[in-house]
């Protein structure tokens, strides 16, 4: 009986040309791999809850808060989509909380700018021509964090392995954070 490893594909040859085909042979199948999962609908379920799969997605600044209108008599009235109500018991929390993995996927999205001194999280979208900083579509001049958080040298900490750094860094600017 062949082994499953028999089965598996293997480079043409030793040299640095055949392995370097082969390793770009491999790349290629898995972009196709997460590009069907990506598009076709019956592929997508797949991989729904992959951290690695979420994207970000564009904001429509003419409708930030999903609402429905669910009396057409009165128009002017708006709820929140049903799907999305979580009804609270006591005090507890209505949000299910993020995975260690999901959490870490929120921060290795966060664009890791300290080192190229582009703190933007923390100091704004700052425009050096007009020497004011930009605005966002609804006029909203963005100016970056209002607690002046140390956003990206946080998540260096943390990328490092060094979350009690983390967490003692956002403590000298907001000694709060532990109790919220």
């Amino acid at each position: 009986m062949a082994s499953p490893a028999a089965a598996l594909p293997r480079p043409a040859g030793d040299s640095d040309e055949a392995l370097l085909a082969f390793v770009e042979s491999l790349v290629n199948a898995y972009a196709l791999w997460c590009r069907a999962r990506m598009v076709v609908p019956e592929r997508k379920a797949e991989i729904a809850r992959w951290v690695s799969f979420r994207l970000p997605e564009m904001l429509d600044y003419g409708r930030l808060v999903a609402t429905e209108r669910p009396n057409p008599a009165l128009p002017e009235e708006r709820v929140g989509p049903a799907a999305r109500r979580r009804r609270r018991q006591g005090f507890e929390l209505t949000d299910r909380r993020m995975s260690r993995r999901e959490v870490l996927g929120e921060t290795h999205y966060c664009l890791l700018c300290h080192e190229r001194e582009k703190d933007s999280c923390s100091k704004g979208f700052f425009d050096a021509k007009t020497k004011t900083f930009q605005k966002n579509p609804l006029g909203i001049a963005l100016p970056g964090c209002p607690l002046d958080e140390k956003i990206s040298e946080m998540h260096q900490l943390r990328r490092e392995g060094d979350s009690i750094g983390a967490l003692a860094l956002i403590c000298i600017d907001n000694p709060m954070c532990p109790g919220t």
